[in-house]
């Protein structure tokens, strides 16, 4: 249990990082990046509680929060795209 919260800490740290890559980003697509890290962390949270817990449904939430996180970020791209820079 101790290395899980390690771990937690590390995933906090990590996003903590990743918001200052956003509000420091040049440019659009820095900022995506970021965003897509920061729901590529929430979904490795999800994926260490459902193994803490032992509790099968948080990984199938993981889960889908991954793959609409993943669409989420390829239609904000193509957005960007067409559309110029926002």
């Amino acid at each position: 249990m101790h290395s899980a919260g390690f771990v937690f800490v590390l995933l906090a740290v990590l996003v903590t990082g990743t918001l200052v890559r956003i509000a420091m980003g040049p440019t659009v697509w820095d900022r995506l990046i970021g965003v897509g890290l920061i729901a590529s962390k929430v979904t490795m949270g999800g994926v260490l509680i459902a193994l803490i817990s032992g509790e099968s449904y948080v990984l199938d939430v993981a889960l889908i929060f991954a793959v609409i996180g993943f669409l989420a970020q390829v239609l904000i791209a193509r957005f960007i795209e067409r559309k110029g820079d926002v």
